[in-house]
């Protein structure tokens, strides 16, 4: 075929033609959609939720200060069970099974059994492998521990 008649075989329509403007709202349209979405999994992922269970089943509720991440920690307020013994506002109280994960200085909502030797310790929660969970003393997290022990809230 000669070179002119190789141009001709093209449609002229489709020569030097420009995509529709729907196109591009639809293309704009997804990356805002993609853009929220990623959006929403970055300042709504991971929420804590308290465990019913094992603040029903705890001895005593408190919010404490981590004193030593080793297990030192001063009580800040009691939530559930009472004042007594070694367990008073403002005193220092040695935890057993102290979460790995605290910080000297954060404020923890922790659910407290004693030990079989009368020590405290976390409450184990009633999932698999006996989980020791404690949470960080938030508003969202006391307002759920408040619902949980049917406390008026403060």
């Amino acid at each position: 075929m000669p070179p002119a008649q190789e141009a001709d075989a093209v449609p002229a329509e489709t020569r030097g033609r420009r995509r529709d403007p729907r196109f591009y709202l639809a293309l704009g349209i997804g990356l805002v959609w993609l853009l929220i979405l990623a959006g929403l999994s970055l300042w709504t992922a991971n929420p804590v939720t308290v465990n019913r269970e094992q603040l029903l089943l705890a001895d005593a509720v408190i919010i404490a200060e981590i004193v030593e991440p080793t297990g030192e920690v001063k009580v800040s307020s009691i939530l559930k069970g009472r004042a007594d013994g070694d367990l008073q506002p403002e005193s220092r109280v040695s935890i057993h099974r102290a979460g790995d994960h605290w910080n000297a200085g954060e404020n923890r909502v922790l659910p407290l059994t004693r030990d079989a030797n009368g020590n405290w310790t976390i409450a184990p929660a009633p999932l698999p492998d006996t989980v020791h969970l404690d949470y960080p003393a938030t508003d969202e997290v006391l307002e759920q521990v408040d619902e949980i022990l049917q406390r008026p809230r403060s």
